[in-house]
């Protein structure tokens, strides 16, 4: 099965901030209460820009929260999910994917 990208899956709440052949970042946006569909997300550096208060649905039902303030940092591993913004403000998110690495050093 082909990746659900989730700047394929969600063009309203996804934003690519930056891309070479080494990283992508890409911006997450939610309004209070909103959420993003399932989708397939890599390996990456979370970096919470306004505070961050999401719910991930993976497929089979489990559900994992995650809280992090403005500036905090934390490795997600890549899985598949949808979430959910538990905040009754906006958040904003920052997901830096770590392409595969080049040996030419």
């Amino acid at each position: 099965m082909a990746r659900r990208d989730p700047l394929k899956i969600d063009t309203r709440h996804y934003r690519l901030d930056y891309e070479n052949e080494r990283v992508r970042a890409i911006r997450l946006t939610l309004k209070a209460d909103e959420a993003v569909p399932m989708h397939d997300d890599v390996d990456a550096l979370a970096v919470c820009i306004v505070e961050c208060h999401l719910r991930f649905t993976e497929p089979d039902g489990h559900i994992q929260d995650v809280h992090m303030e403005s500036g905090e940092t934390r490795w997600l591993y890549g899985d598949t999910h949808s979430a959910r913004n538990l905040n009754t403000n906006p958040m904003e998110m920052l997901f830096i994917e770590v392409k595969a690495p080049h040996n030419d050093r």
